[in-house]
């Protein structure tokens, strides 16, 4: 398989050189980004190492399975494979969006998950279930991944410039599986938020009970890294895997959402009202937080309050939000 590099910096060109011809591929430097799209085409399906940030040098490192990858359906009926999504990544075409977390104590936003979303040339905007599934099987997560780091810090840092930086506010960003296992996950985190000067626990990481599952003691060693970087970390969609009392105590989690399928029915299924007040009262005798997600009615919420819930996520509060929009809600600072 042949890997594309760019041009663009010979100090990393050699450092990434060395470590895939190690792995067994072929390295072909192109000369700068205008010999991008013809490489693609001659080469197809090959591994493409994008320049500009060290994110991108890992994402083509996840991106040498795309010749096995299978193409997924969009809402269109039409299907992306992974030689579009990796031009998709060079162009740019990927931005986030950020769906506010409400603290339950103080009704206001104390933070925001990013979410990433595919701004299509001709397919107009694209969610996640349509490109995530190709994204993971190519490798291509990983780009993506890194990508989603970056800009959260870049965007939390520059409205903490402009609203109150003191006042309490976060970001959270999930890993993939693949991410997670990456053997530099650490390393580049670090590299990529540093620069802002975020103060720790800004930057916090979201992470599937699925994922932690795949290797118990890797994961472990990964969470405790993570933990000692300053980077809180969420057991994302708690209660739809396997949920074991043991491995919830040895993992080094500090926050469990809630998912909204027990959420959503609170009020309705007594069975659902029981399930959120356990996990609530497990998570704080864990000394964990808790952030329930899928809240649509003030009946809800209220319902959240009573049981001691620490923070809310979900459409009562805002659906998924541009960056423009995100900062708008920030500065009429709402309660709820």
């Amino acid at each position: 398989m042949k890997i594309l590099l760019l041009d663009d910096e010979p100090e990393r060109i050699d450092r990434v050189s060395e470590r895939l011809a190690g792995g067994g591929f072929e390295v072909v430097v192109v000369d700068g980004p205008q010999a991008l799209e013809p490489a693609i085409v001659e080469h197809r399906p090959s591994l493409v190492v994008f320049g500009e940030g060290r994110f991108r040098e890992y994402g083509a490192l996840g991106a040498g399975r795309t010749q096995s990858a299978t193409h997924h359906p969009v809402d269109t009926g039409k299907r992306f494979d992974a030689a579009e999504m990796a031009r998709a990544i060079e162009r740019g075409e990927f931005a986030l969006v950020y769906q506010p977390i409400v603290s339950l104590e103080t009704g206001g936003v104390s933070g925001f998950e990013a979410l990433i979303r595919w701004h299509h040339p001709d397919r107009g905007l694209v969610g996640p279930d349509n490109f995530i599934p190709l994204a993971e099987e190519s490798g291509l997560i990983i780009a993506l991944g890194f990508f989603a780091v970056a800009e959260a810090a870049r965007q939390i840092a520059a409205w903490r410039a402009i609203i109150h930086a003191e006042r309490p506010l976060s970001v959270s960003v999930n890993l993939s599986t693949v991410q997670f296992i990456h053997p530099d996950l650490v390393e580049v985190l670090r590299e990529t938020v540093l620069p802002y000067g975020l103060p720790p626990g800004t930057i916090r990481f979201e992470i599937t009970e699925s994922a932690l599952m795949q290797d118990m003691e890797q994961a472990n060693i990964a969470l405790l890294k993570l933990k000692a970087n300053g980077f809180p970390l969420y057991m994302d969609d708690f209660g739809t895997g396997y949920s074991s009392l043991s491995y919830l105590r040895h993992f080094p989690v500090d926050v469990l959402k809630i998912d909204k399928s027990f959420v959503r029915w609170m009020g309705v299924d007594e069975e659902s009202d029981e399930i959120v007040r356990i996990i609530i009262h497990l998570a704080h005798t864990l000394r964990m937080k808790i952030v329930a997600e899928g809240v649509e009615t003030p009946e809800t919420l209220n319902k959240l309050r009573e049981l001691g819930a620490d923070y809310g996520q979900g459409y009562l509060f805002g659906k998924p939000l541009a960056p423009a929009d995100a900062e708008a809600l920030l500065r009429a600072d709402p309660r709820w």
